[in-house]
């Protein structure tokens, strides 16, 4: 998630008020990132089939792209409004963060997956919005809380609340909220397809206590090294578990 110092927020104001920029943030240190590690040049070289999803701004939709400019696609998948440019894609079109319109785009995997296809939702919000009430820790519920996938616990799931200060940070909340409602709506009706499997959520692992410290917020990067042995440890939990096939 994205994390400016307060340096380069006021920077990013002060230069997009006096030139009139469409965004505060510069896109090229992202590109570079994105060029530096990403050998491939068009989405449809990748040896592992990736769809990337966009907003577009033009026409109001999402769009789900499986070719192109690899770069530009996950720029324009990474720039959230106002913060970054929009990036204009060969359709002429200029796209911005697919979340806006598209957090989870689990219609679409559905849409091209095969009757014997399964579908796996992976939700790393740290309040998440996918699984089923009483099966996920993240979800509530009353009585014992039960983990996706990972068994139960006597742990309620309480979803932190970040406490950092600035314009910057007010936007990115309301953007993270508006985001987690759109995906609710859009999702909880296709969970009941037999082909969905719900991976475990950070709340999950936190429930069984394979996460012990729980980061402050979506930009807390203290707890990163916890959070990926906490990803292995789930992961393996979840691979020889009964309930997975379950959902």
């Amino acid at each position: 998630m994205l994390a400016p110092g307060r340096w380069s927020q006021l920077r990013g104001v002060a230069g997009a008020v006096a030139s009139r920029a469409d965004a505060l943030l510069d896109e090229r240190p992202l590109r570079a990132l994105v060029s530096t590690h990403v050998g491939a040049h068009d989405l449809s070289e990748l040896a592992v089939p990736l769809t990337v999803t966009t907003t577009c701004l033009d026409c109001g939709q999402a769009r789900h792209h499986d070719r192109g400019p690899l770069a530009d696609l996950l720029v324009a998948s990474c720039s959230l409004p106002g913060l970054f440019p929009p990036v204009r894609l060969a359709d002429g079109h200029a796209h911005v963060d697919g979340g806006v319109l598209c957090g989870v785009p689990l219609e679409a995997a559905l849409a091209a997956a095969g009757p014997d296809d399964v579908v796996y939702v992976l939700d790393c919000a740290l309040a998440p919005v996918t699984g089923t009430a009483g099966t996920c820790a993240a979800l509530p519920h009353d009585g014992e809380t039960l983990s996706c996938g990972l068994g139960g616990s006597s742990s309620r799931w309480v979803p932190p609340v970040e406490r950092r200060r600035g314009a910057l940070d007010v936007v990115l909340r309301a953007f993270t909220v508006a985001r987690a409602s759109a995906n609710t709506l859009g999702i909880v009706p296709l969970l009941g397809d037999p082909r969905v499997r719900v991976l475990p959520h950070v709340a999950d692992a936190w429930a069984v206590g394979l996460l012990r410290e729980v980061p402050a917020g979506p930009r807390d990067f203290r707890s990163t090294a916890g959070l990926v042995d906490a990803g292995r440890g789930a992961t393996a939990a979840w691979l020889i578990s009964p309930d997975r096939v379950a959902g």
